[in-house]
Protein backbone atom coordinates (compact mmCIF):
# COMPACT_ATOMS: atom_id res chain seq x y z
CA UNK A 1 0.00 0.00 0.00
CA UNK A 2 1.26 3.34 -0.85
CA UNK A 3 0.40 6.64 0.78
CA UNK A 4 1.05 10.30 -0.28
CA UNK A 5 1.05 13.66 1.67
CA UNK A 6 1.51 16.26 -0.97
CA UNK A 7 1.32 20.30 1.00
CA UNK A 8 2.31 23.97 0.28
CA UNK A 9 3.40 25.68 2.87
CA UNK A 10 1.55 29.03 2.91
CA UNK A 11 4.81 31.24 4.04
CA UNK A 12 6.16 30.42 0.85
CA UNK A 13 5.40 32.42 -2.46
CA UNK A 14 6.82 30.09 -4.77
CA UNK A 15 5.41 27.09 -5.96
CA UNK A 16 7.66 24.99 -4.18
CA UNK A 17 5.33 21.07 -2.96
CA UNK A 18 6.55 19.15 -0.38
CA UNK A 19 5.69 15.29 -0.01
CA UNK A 20 6.12 12.35 2.13
CA UNK A 21 5.35 9.10 0.60
CA UNK A 22 4.60 5.74 2.83
CA UNK A 23 5.17 1.99 1.41
CA UNK A 24 4.18 -1.10 3.57
CA UNK A 25 3.57 -4.40 1.76
CA UNK A 26 5.03 -7.96 0.95
CA UNK A 27 7.47 -8.77 -1.38
CA UNK A 28 8.13 -12.35 -2.92
CA UNK A 29 11.23 -14.20 -4.25
CA UNK A 30 11.75 -16.79 -6.48
CA UNK A 31 15.00 -19.68 -6.09
CA UNK A 32 17.22 -18.53 -8.52
CA UNK A 33 16.72 -15.01 -7.99
CA UNK A 34 19.90 -13.36 -6.99
CA UNK A 35 19.86 -11.50 -2.98
CA UNK A 36 19.63 -8.16 -3.07
CA UNK A 37 23.01 -7.14 -1.01
CA UNK A 38 25.62 -9.45 -2.05
CA UNK A 39 24.05 -10.76 -5.08
CA UNK A 40 24.07 -14.66 -3.78
CA UNK A 41 21.52 -17.17 -5.75
CA UNK A 42 18.16 -17.95 -4.10
CA UNK A 43 18.16 -21.19 -3.03
CA UNK A 44 14.57 -21.38 -2.95
CA UNK A 45 11.26 -19.33 -2.80
CA UNK A 46 10.96 -16.77 -0.26
CA UNK A 47 8.61 -13.82 0.63
CA UNK A 48 8.50 -11.47 3.38
CA UNK A 49 7.31 -7.90 4.23
CA UNK A 50 8.57 -4.44 3.24
CA UNK A 51 7.95 -1.05 4.81
CA UNK A 52 9.54 2.81 3.78
CA UNK A 53 9.09 5.94 1.94
CA UNK A 54 10.37 8.81 1.02
CA UNK A 55 10.41 12.77 1.27
CA UNK A 56 11.29 14.72 -1.14
CA UNK A 57 10.27 18.24 -2.97
CA UNK A 58 9.01 19.73 -6.55
CA UNK A 59 7.18 22.57 -7.80
CA UNK A 60 4.15 23.20 -9.84
CA UNK A 61 2.07 25.89 -11.31
CA UNK A 62 -1.02 24.00 -10.97
CA UNK A 63 -2.74 21.09 -9.47
CA UNK A 64 -6.36 19.44 -9.97
CA UNK A 65 -8.52 19.37 -6.80
CA UNK A 66 -9.63 15.34 -7.17
CA UNK A 67 -7.29 14.40 -4.72
CA UNK A 68 -7.85 11.52 -2.77
CA UNK A 69 -8.44 7.35 -2.90
CA UNK A 70 -7.20 5.90 -6.71
CA UNK A 71 -7.68 2.57 -5.99
CA UNK A 72 -5.20 -0.80 -6.53
CA UNK A 73 -1.84 -0.33 -9.14
CA UNK A 74 -1.03 -4.00 -10.27
CA UNK A 75 2.33 -3.95 -11.64
CA UNK A 76 1.77 -7.43 -13.60
CA UNK A 77 5.51 -8.63 -12.67
CA UNK A 78 6.20 -12.34 -13.44
CA UNK A 79 8.58 -14.78 -12.31
CA UNK A 80 10.32 -14.57 -14.88
CA UNK A 81 11.01 -10.72 -14.55
CA UNK A 82 12.14 -11.33 -11.61
CA UNK A 83 14.49 -14.01 -12.81
CA UNK A 84 15.90 -11.78 -15.67
CA UNK A 85 17.43 -9.58 -12.90
CA UNK A 86 17.06 -6.58 -15.20
CA UNK A 87 13.80 -4.59 -14.89
CA UNK A 88 13.91 -2.84 -17.96
CA UNK A 89 12.89 -5.66 -20.17
CA UNK A 90 10.33 -7.30 -18.31
CA UNK A 91 7.36 -8.55 -19.63
CA UNK A 92 4.84 -7.37 -17.10
CA UNK A 93 3.88 -3.60 -16.60
CA UNK A 94 7.35 -2.13 -16.78
CA UNK A 95 6.44 1.65 -15.47
CA UNK A 96 4.81 3.16 -12.02
CA UNK A 97 2.12 4.76 -10.63
CA UNK A 98 2.53 8.40 -11.68
CA UNK A 99 0.67 10.00 -9.18
CA UNK A 100 2.22 13.79 -9.99
CA UNK A 101 0.85 13.27 -13.93
CA UNK A 102 -2.14 12.28 -11.99
CA UNK A 103 -2.97 14.88 -9.58
CA UNK A 104 0.00 17.70 -10.97
CA UNK A 105 -0.42 16.79 -15.10
CA UNK A 106 2.55 18.59 -16.93
CA UNK A 107 2.81 21.36 -14.69
CA UNK A 108 5.67 20.15 -12.09
CA UNK A 109 9.32 19.49 -12.32
CA UNK A 110 11.23 16.75 -11.36
CA UNK A 111 10.68 15.56 -7.85
CA UNK A 112 13.94 15.67 -5.64
CA UNK A 113 14.17 13.24 -2.81
CA UNK A 114 15.71 14.64 0.34
CA UNK A 115 15.28 11.01 1.99
CA UNK A 116 14.33 7.35 0.83
CA UNK A 117 15.04 3.71 2.45
CA UNK A 118 13.14 0.60 2.66
CA UNK A 119 13.28 -2.46 5.14
CA UNK A 120 12.45 -5.95 3.86
CA UNK A 121 12.10 -8.74 6.17
CA UNK A 122 12.26 -12.49 5.84
CA UNK A 123 12.23 -14.24 9.31
CA UNK A 124 15.34 -13.04 11.18
CA UNK A 125 17.09 -11.62 8.07
CA UNK A 126 16.68 -7.71 7.31
CA UNK A 127 17.73 -5.88 4.01
CA UNK A 128 18.29 -2.01 4.69
CA UNK A 129 17.86 -0.28 1.19
CA UNK A 130 18.18 3.64 1.89
CA UNK A 131 19.98 6.85 0.06
CA UNK A 132 22.73 6.51 2.65
CA UNK A 133 23.82 3.24 2.90
CA UNK A 134 22.27 -0.78 2.03
CA UNK A 135 23.03 -2.71 5.36
CA UNK A 136 22.10 -6.42 5.56
CA UNK A 137 20.55 -8.92 2.54
CA UNK A 138 18.52 -11.82 2.46
CA UNK A 139 18.47 -15.24 1.14
CA UNK A 140 15.93 -17.45 1.70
Amino acid sequence: MQTVQVWKEPSVADSTFYAIGTFIGTWQTFKGALSPQAGTVQPKDGCGWFSGGYTGTFTATSFKSAFGYKGFYNYDGTKKDILLNNYGTQTGAPGYYDWMSIYFGVSYTTFNYLTWGWTYHYGSQTWNNNYILNTGDIVT
